[in-house]
């Protein structure tokens, strides 16, 4: 992935092409979800309804069109990962099939909330998935930030199950929030009881209605950031409980991390990301030169609410280099975008990269 990265910056460098090859896709299968989790782009308060209403109009790609429109075009364009995320994947009519057909010629990662009671469904990751991405959060917290009862008992049972058949990799991703900084170090202690061995802390993606405003590409958006006036958070505590998940990843042999915002980690930096939606962590985004995703409808975007085609018409390889793809990065390549300053894709070392040619 290194290379990919270097190749990306090669071309940010002089053109709003990109390399032929694309080297990972993030399909999101469903926005349908069985939890409702107050951070979610799709599910919070505020998106509920709206995504309701824009569904019962709108015809996921189905498992025929997946396996013999899909997968074909990615196969052209020398995809190598496929990450399936939602939503909740194993909503999905024909989940297992499907991972079936994708495991045969990508890597496949899948995040999930793993909330599921069904053994046919965790064989099915055991038996087609490269890598898992669990979202999780703490106990006590669960219910009031997910929004269902008994949730965090069924991830669990999900998680013990995974571990105990042998699983290949799997990772735990709790996003740090106002409701959880305070103990959120808990999160690697459950890990190291329950035998998972990587650890993440995803800083959260909140938007105002100034951010999305100031962004010319979200022209009929369906899903934003979080979208708050503000948020406020004990950055001293977040701190603090940062430092004792990696002193406790450190002590139990695990992997810690946390994104985009990267360790080592300042009060200040805390502060500014989850009180300050003009704050810039990097300037530069590479992800639009080796990455796309693909929502449940087929529409192709470079970043989450720009649709830049649609894999049921065109061919995935034209609009990858077609005329909206390359207006949106030359945009990128001029700065960043208000709604992108707390996207989870965010890579500081992109900056290192690039050099720009006029």
């Amino acid at each position: 992935m290194k290379f990919a990265h270097m190749n990306a910056a090669l071309y940010y460098s002089y053109t709003e092409k990109a390399p032929k090859k694309i080297m990972r896709v993030i399909y999101d299968i469903t926005y349908r979800c069985n939890l409702r989790c107050n951070f979610c782009y799709y599910w919070n308060q505020d998106r509920e309804r709206p995504n309701i209403d824009m569904m019962k109009h709108r015809s996921e790609l189905s498992t025929e069109e997946i396996k013999n429109r899909l997968i074909p075009q990615l196969k052209k364009a020398k995809v190598t990962h496929v990450t399936i995320t939602g939503g909740e994947p194993f909503i999905k009519k024909d989940i297992i099939e499907i991972l079936e057909a994708f495991s045969k010629d990508f890597h496949l990662t899948l995040l999930s909330n793993l909330s599921i009671e069904s053994n046919e469904k965790l064989d099915a990751i055991l038996k087609y998935v490269d890598s898992v991405k669990a979202s999780i959060d703490l106990e006590k917290v669960f219910v009031s930030t997910r929004g269902v009862e008994g949730s965090f008992d069924k991830t669990v049972n999900s998680i013990k199950y995974l571990v105990s058949k042998g699983i290949k990799s799997l990772s735990l991703n709790a996003v740090l929030t106002p409701d959880n900084c305070t103990e959120i170090s808990k999160v690697v202690d459950m890990a190291h009881d329950m035998g998972v061995k990587r650890v993440t802390f995803q800083f959260l993606d909140w938007q105002t209605p100034a951010t999305i405003k100031g962004t010319p590409f979200l022209q009929k958006p369906e899903i934003f950031g979080t979208l708050v006036n503000e948020v406020t958070i004990d950055a001293d505590k977040a701190l603090e409980q940062i430092n004792l998940a990696q002193e406790k990843a450190e002590k139990y042999g695990m992997e810690f991390a946390t994104f985009p915002v990267l360790l080592p980690l300042t009060k200040e930096i805390i502060e500014q990301w989850y009180t300050n939606a003009d704050y810039q962590y990097t300037t530069k985004c590479l992800v639009p030169w080796f990455q796309l995703r693909i929502n449940p409808y087929g529409g192709v975007m470079p970043c989450m609410e720009y649709d830049v085609g649609n894999i049921r018409d065109l061919d995935l390889l034209d609009i990858w280099n077609g005329p909206k793809y390359k207006g949106f990065r030359k945009v990128i390549r001029k700065g960043l975008l208000p709604r992108c300053n707390k996207c989870c894709k965010l890579d500081k070392s992109y900056s290192n990269l690039i050099k720009i040619k006029s």
